[in-house]
């Protein structure tokens, strides 16, 4: 059989990211090692957020790596077992400490439309004004322009973004909250096997 063709948000580090043309991250490794143990070969296609859903719709790809598995997305995608684990938090401007998400109040909050929290945000924090964005530089860059107070991001990848793309201008993370599972998505039903080629069914 052919090579399975994997698409991943670039970058989400330490999960998923290209460099040099290098397919990098913890994630990706963790699926090297399962597609070795079956004799499985991978190929990886960086992608966006708002794109991969639709290149798996099409069948440009097979599967996406380090998806949230989320309750919400079951009508959309089929899921693997979990093969990381990760957590949200609010970000907050440099000088600002980000408050947890019980704190927060009603404050605006922007969060990447196709990420697991534009859902999971109204049922956590009914409050919260949520402000959906293309993705995470984007969510940063509505709170230092003022559109939002605070992004709702995965703190790891989150921590990543706003060091790489705003140096400097932001506070630590806060509080992590809404646990994560990062499982590889397939289309539902898994039509092209996926999950079982790579004994994750």
């Amino acid at each position: 059989m052919g090579a399975i063709v994997v698409g991943y948000l670039d970058p989400f580090r330490p999960f998923c990211w290209c460099e040099g043309g290098a397919h990098r991250g913890s994630f990706l490794d963790a699926l090297r090692a399962l597609a070795a143990a079956r004799g499985e070969r991978l190929a990886f296609v960086p992608g966006s957020l708002a794109g991969l859903p639709g290149a798996l719709a099409a069948g440009r790809i097979d599967a996406i790596a380090a998806k949230a598995a989320t309750p919400g997305r079951a009508g959309a995608f089929a899921f693997s077992r979990p093969l990381a684990r990760t957590g949200a938090a609010l970000f907050a401007p440099a000088g600002r400490a980000a408050p947890s998400l019980e704190v927060a109040g009603a404050a605006s909050v922007a969060t990447p439309a196709e990420g697991p929290l534009a859902a999971l945000l109204p049922r956590l924090a009914p409050s919260l004004a949520i402000l959906p964005v293309a993705d995470y530089a984007a969510a940063l860059a509505a709170v230092l322009d003022g559109r939002a107070a605070f992004a709702a991001l995965n703190a790891d990848a989150g921590a990543d973004e706003a060091a790489a793309r705003f140096p400097g201008r932001f506070a630590a993370p806060g509080p992590r909250f809404a646990e994560l599972d990062l499982a590889l998505a397939v289309a539902p039903g898994d039509p092209r096997g996926v999950l079982a080629r790579l004994g994750l069914a």
